[in-house]
């Protein structure tokens, strides 16, 4: 018995001269809104060391003696000290205060910035912490989204006396969110090769798992690329080169763990600069001059949404720094619930990283980025359990409780695959859909356009469509139809076998059309001078696929008869004065055409894929070969191409080129060539790469190469909530040729062998809503087919833009 409390007191002896330790959590906190506040740096007085929260303002602290003090600061926020002891709770919530800042005002500093010796040997540094750059890696993430409406805003109507409305959606609020999804997902890369798989997909509300992928598609994956991409938009990042010429970059603070330094760095655009910029907080860690934590939202404020991110990185063992944690942060004001914003919270967390493994070849699925796993919105609760870094909260539950209950009873699955039809230019009414770009129209020629298409849609099969159509001009008096069958064997692929019969008109001499314009693209409103028209009946058939990786493949066959509507006359033969000649001809083709997109990001379910696009050229291309075989009255061939390419300048705005060539090797009626694509009116609405000084028909070719070049600066340094003009330059340029100009009969036009030359300078969103905007710009036409009078080579046009 002596021996045993000998044995304690002995060993309480031991223990108390080893030390105390005690390790207390906790969460720091805004004191007015309640929410978490992401790198908030944690310094102990009684030292030079220190530590941060993580994103959602979580930290750990150990307690190794009888007191310890700790200093909360955070730029925008007074600072807070707190002293812990053995007797202190072991999870604490800080609340720290925020006071108003300008960080504006702030501009005195020595002769050179010690902030700028730091952010030029991360710069220094970028292609060595660029997780991209490494040969490989892999990980797990999990993906939170919440929606919710932000109540912490200003804009709530008449706060301190809120109607009814007001309180009953408040309560909503504050027991549940609007709308909540989650994913599970593993992604592979090496050596410019990217696969990510959905591996499980939960959507309040939704069986459909598409939309459980947004959470990661808001922002770039890290902090290294000379451009950051939120929502769509790139901004210069200030981890860039030459980014101490335009940004302003401020030492807040410096924070000491263990042999590092942690530099937490102020960013912002310099005065009197004008570009896409962003600003916040960066924390550089010393070892490796190395991104650690970013906090970021672009410095201008937009009428339309607001967006803020926060990325975490760590060092995995010892040999790179990752991304461990990102969030994005949406605020929608063009979307109110009783005066509140929409706001949208996302998060992901990623784990089981792993740098440089060994990946075969086969994991990746060539121009495949993201896939969704067929089974991934099956899982069971105890499938989230293993992945979800904290559970639910009363209110993420009471979320899924509400939303799948109405969603059963709304049925919001159905509704959701009706939002996808109009988002594909389609209004659904059940089983069938309506093309929205049947409805109405205009032209010169046939002036109102009426009609209506009906096509059956994924409700009654994803692998097939059946549609018809019709058309009544009120200026020509005259009705057309068609009718169009559609086959995908793979809804989730590019494989499609496309059937249409019509009897309908066309413009005489359009270029060859590549891609798709959506309804509001500009290109549109060329279409309202047009006033040549040819008639044709057609019968059409052509199968789409993608093969070659990178390449989207066309082939098919199109037999069409093509009548004039006017007086033209193509003469066949011409014989000691005798001329032969017709207005009426048949066309039989086959054809050849491909799309080819390198390293182009695509994303796919069980039902459909879709595309993220390229930083690369985008080349088209089509080949066709006529013969009498097919009942054509002519042998030629035919070859169209276009590239187009977008180019991010920084700080100087975006260059957009598009090129397009034809070729025609024989003499063929006006119905099968080239005209000029102009869209010349003195006043009329600017239409993208076509001719703003030049006539719809001035000018006619068999060989043509156009170039159409756009350069928009950005917005100029003077706007306001409606005034934010930004200035586009243009210059086009276009050759052609024809052979046997002889044998066009009553028709008028010029060919371009000299070559025609136009510029033009826009000043847009000179007025401005919250979804489009106007501006107001002029063309000048020189050169070669200058006209006589300087007036008339000006051209004058409005500019309408949709921000979406």
């Amino acid at each position: 018995m002596v021996s045993r409390i000998f044995a304690s007191i002995f060993l309480l002896f031991i223990i108390s001269n080893l030390g105390f330790s005690q390790k207390i959590n906790g969460k720091i906190i805004d004191s007015d809104t309640k929410k978490p506040l992401a790198f908030v740096n944690i310094r102990f007085v009684d030292n030079l060391n220190g530590t941060t929260s993580d994103i959602d303002g979580r930290f750990s602290v150990d307690i190794k003696e009888e007191k310890l003090r700790l200093i909360f600061s955070y730029v925008g926020y007074f600072d807070t000290t707190i002293v812990l002891n053995k007797y202190s709770s072991n999870f604490l919530v800080v609340k720290m205060i925020p006071k108003i800042i300008n960080l504006t005002e702030v501009e005195i500093l020595p002769q050179e910035n010690p902030a700028h010796r730091i952010i030029k040997r991360a710069i220094e540094n970028r292609k060595f912490n660029n997780p991209e750059n490494l040969k490989s890696f892999s990980y797990n993430s999990y993906n939170k989204m919440i929606f919710t409406a932000d109540q912490n805003t200003s804009q709530l109507n008449d706060s301190l006396n809120p109607d009814s409305s007001q309180i009953k959606t408040r309560k909503f609020i504050e027991k549940q969110n609007i709308f909540m999804m989650e994913s599970v997902s593993k992604r592979y890369f090496k050596e410019n090769k990217n696969y990510e798989e959905v591996l499980g997909s939960r959507v309040s509300g939704l069986n459909d798992p598409f939309f459980a992928i947004l959470a990661t598609q808001f922002q770039s994956f890290s902090f290294y690329d000379p451009f950051f991409n939120l929502l769509g938009k790139n901004y210069v990042n200030p981890i860039s080169p030459a980014s101490t010429n335009k940004y302003f970059f401020l030492i807040q603070d410096t924070i000491y763990q263990q042999n590092d330094s942690i530099f937490i760095i102020s960013f912002r655009p310099q005065k009197n600069t004008n570009f896409d910029a962003l600003s916040g907080l960066i924390y550089i860690n010393s070892d490796g001059y190395a991104v650690q934590n970013v906090v970021a939202e672009p410095n201008e404020k937009d009428s339309v949404y607001g967006i803020k991110i926060m990325q975490m990185y760590k060092k995995i063992n010892g040999q790179a720094w990752f991304p461990i944690q990102l969030n994005t942060t949406i605020k929608l004001n063009t979307i109110e619930i009783d005066h509140m914003p929409f706001l949208g919270i996302g998060t992901t967390y990623l784990d089981s990283i792993k740098i440089n493994p060994e990946i075969e070849n086969r994991v990746f699925r060539k121009n495949l980025k993201v896939e969704i796993n067929k089974e991934a919105g099956k899982k069971p609760e105890s499938y989230w359990d293993l992945f979800r870094v904290d559970s639910l909260t009363l209110r993420e539950i009471n979320t899924y409780k509400s939303i799948d209950s109405i969603g059963k009873v709304e049925h919001l699955d159905a509704k959701l695959k009706s939002l996808k039809i109009l988002a594909n230019g389609s209004i659904p009414l059940g089983i069938i859909s309506f093309p929205l770009n049947r409805f109405v129209a205009f032209n010169s020629y046939e002036k109102f356009r009426l009609g209506l298409g009906i096509f059956t849609n994924e409700r009654i099969s994803r692998y097939f469509n059946l549609g018809i159509f019709g058309a009544y001009g009120t200026g020509d008096k005259n009705y057309k139809y068609g009718v169009n069958v559609i086959v995908t064997p793979w809804p989730n692929t590019d494989f499609k076998i496309n059937l249409i019969y019509k009897n309908d008109i066309e413009e005489s001499a359009k270029q060859q059309v590549f891609g798709k314009h959506s309804l509001f693209s500009s290109q549109n409103f060329r279409n309202y001078l047009v006033n040549k028209m040819n008639g044709i009946e057609s019968f059409r058939g052509e199968v789409k696929f993608r093969a070659f990786k990178h390449f989207v493949w066309n082939i098919g066959a199109e037999y069409s008869n093509k009548i004039g509507l006017d007086d033209y006359r193509f003469v066949l033969k011409s014989n000691e004065g005798v001329e032969v000649s017709a207005n009426n001809f048949s066309f039989g083709e086959v054809f050849l055409g491909a799309r080819f997109a390198f390293r182009e990001k695509l994303i796919r379910n069980q039902y459909s894929q879709v595309s993220m696009g390229t930083k690369f050229p985008i080349l088209y291309f089509q080949i066709s070969q006529a013969s009498k075989l097919l009942g054509s009255d002519f042998k030629y061939q035919r070859l169209d191409i276009q590239v187009d390419k977008i180019f991010r300048i920084r700080y100087l705005g975006n260059t957009n080129l598009t090129l397009k060539a034809g070729y025609i090797n024989s003499s063929l009626p006006w119905y099968q060539l080239y005209n000029g694509n102009g869209s010349y009116l003195k006043f009329y609405v600017f239409s993208e790469k076509t001719y703003g000084t030049m006539g719809v028909n001035e000018f006619l070719s068999d060989k043509y190469i156009s170039l159409f070049w756009e350069h928009n600066f950005g917005k100029l340094p003077f706007k306001n909530k409606y005034f934010a003009p930004n200035i586009k330059l243009e210059n086009n340029f276009g050759w052609g040729s024809m052979s046997s100009k002889w044998r066009h009969k009553n028709l008028n036009f010029n060919t371009m062998e000299k070559g025609f030359f136009e510029t033009g300078i826009i000043l847009a969103n000179i007025l401005k809503s919250k979804i489009s905007s106007i501006g107001f710009g002029a063309f000048y036409r020189y050169g070669p087919y200058s006209l006589p009078k300087v007036k008339d080579n000006f051209a004058y046009k409005i500019n309408i833009g949709y921000l979406f």
